[in-house]
């Protein structure tokens, strides 16, 4: 079974960079000035992280592990074993 997505497909595929890059040129463009984009996985990590609790304390992810809908819990986000018995994920 995998891990949660949180870490590597959220926080350290660069979403709160994006977002500081995308902020920056917004402030370029109104004030003429450079932006410092200060971008750390670490803060990311903390920030998105937030997200499964909410989602707990929600009741949307409190089944057993593997039965929730991002720890493989639905058909879409799921490891699959392929014919030559190695494995795909979707």
């Amino acid at each position: 079974m995998f891990p949660v997505n949180l870490l590597g497909d959220f926080a350290a595929g660069g979403m709160l960079c994006v977002l500081g890059i995308l902020l920056a040129l917004q402030e370029r463009l109104r004030s003429g000035k450079g932006q410092v984009v200060d971008s750390a996985m670490v803060d990311g990590t903390a920030y998105l992280g937030s997200f499964i609790f909410n989602m707990m304390s929600a009741g949307v992810f409190d089944r057993p592990r593997g039965r929730n809908m991002l720890d493989s819990g639905a058909h879409f986000y799921e490891v699959y074993r392929t014919k030559d018995g190695r494995y795909m994920t979707v």
